[in-house]
């Protein structure tokens, strides 16, 4: 009987140090790929450690964490959720699916979490600005302020904290607090280009059109992200002008670019286009330039010149799925739906996990009596959290 338990003994633990080297060669995987960018690798890695080791809620961690950087944010809901069932008292868990469900703007469901983070660490500061944020949007100013005032409670040297309190100043109407709050973050960290938009808002609440542009040039030149918004764009074509005859030295097609984005910004779009122009001409392989002028065409309704701009982006990266999918949506608008399905499916295979592609396939798909199909893309739709993104035009899919 004693030799019999030390067989089982021994087994057992060959069996243990086996499966610990597995999962050590299975973490090593997922990491090496991580560090080159291989995302799907690393998640290739990932699967198959959960599938070996299903209750390792650091593996649905890592997966989640994972998809969210390749969009595929139900992907990453997914993950966090598992890992919440698995050990439903980590408030990190709760904190990274609120920011996958902001991803697809499920606002009702990241307010949940962020509040179940809250209640798991009262610590935790930027759940307290990420809810200040959610009740900032929903007009509950008073409450933002004050969950935001407990973030700098917790963490007095945040940045972002600061911005997002002078914003909120700024809706409750006390400009000079928010004045001071937008100069205190960008004191501490000058870098973070929300918080010139902030304080660019601010001063234009101030009638400082001046000092509001120069945070607009400041922004646009550190954000290579989409435009925002500005209403008032109106009162800066005297500064922009000034700013537009400062060109005639420039030999740098950055500049040129950053130049032709602040013209964007304000409409000003024969300008910005011909600010492009001359970026593309000292850089022939500057395809921002490229992608924006044709963007800037399609506002003015220039299809056949927004056209040509997109391949001659698609000739410098193939791998540009907006490019594609802008290029599909001429096709969609002149009822060219094959032409428009081969663009769609380009942009998707670039990016399997934007749920837009999918819709607009599913639209030719819908004309072409490609019913089934049609709804197959739906599905993917739906399932990629489209619907909160984009509104769902009905057709009868069973």
């Amino acid at each position: 009987m004693k030799k019999l338990f030390l067989i089982t003994f021994f087994l057992n633990f060959i069996s243990n140090s086996y499966s610990q080297t597995i999962q050590e060669e299975l973490k090593d995987c997922t990491l090496k790929k991580y560090y080159i960018k291989d995302y799907k690798g690393s998640i290739e890695c990932l699967d198959k450690l959960i599938k070996l080791f299903p209750f390792d809620s650091s593996a649905y961690n890592d997966r989640g964490l994972t998809k969210e950087i390749i969009h595929d944010y139900m992907g990453a809901i997914a993950d966090f959720t598992k890992q919440i069932q698995i050990n439903p008292k980590v408030a990190d868990s709760y904190f990274f699916r609120a920011m996958s469900r902001e991803k697809i703007n499920d606002t009702i469901g990241a307010l949940a979490d962020y509040n179940q983070v809250i209640a798991l660490d009262t610590s935790n500061c930027d759940a307290y600005l990420a809810r200040s944020r959610y009740k900032r949007r929903t007009k509950k100013y008073d409450q933002a302020l004050e969950d935001i005032n407990k973030s700098l409670k917790i963490r007095f040297d945040n940045s972002e904290s600061y911005g997002e309190r002078a914003l909120v100043k700024l809706y409750m109407k006390n400009i000079n607090g928010a004045l001071s709050d937008s100069n205190i973050a960008i004191q501490l960290d000058s870098s973070y280009v929300n918080n010139y938009y902030i304080q660019a808002k601010i001063k234009e609440e101030l009638h400082d059109y001046k000092a509001a542009f120069f945070d607009y040039e400041k922004a646009i030149a550190m954000d290579e992200n989409d435009l925002i918004e500005c209403k008032e764009y109106s009162k800066y074509m005297m500064l922009l002008s000034e700013y537009n005859s400062d060109n005639k030295t420039i030999t740098n097609d950055i500049t040129l670019y950053n130049k032709a984005r602040l013209n964007e910004l304000f409409k000003n779009y024969s300008t910005a286009i011909n600010f492009y122009t001359k970026a593309i001409e000292l850089n022939p392989k500057n395809e921002n330039a490229l992608y924006r002028t044709a963007l800037i065409e399609l506002k003015l309704s220039k299809p056949k010149e927004a056209e040509s701009d997109l391949k001659r982006v698609l000739a410098l990266n193939s791998k540009h799925d907006k490019a594609y999918f802008q290029k599909g949506l001429l096709k969609l608008a002149t009822k060219k739906y094959i032409e428009a399905i081969k663009d769609f499916d380009e942009a998707i295979k670039i990016d399997e996990y934007e749920p837009q592609y999918y819709l607009k396939r599913s639209q030719c798909k819908i004309v072409l009596k490609q019913t089934k199909s049609a709804c197959e893309d739906r599905a993917i739709f739906k399932k990629l959290g489209g619907e909160f993104r984009y509104s769902l035009p009905k057709i009868n899919c069973k």
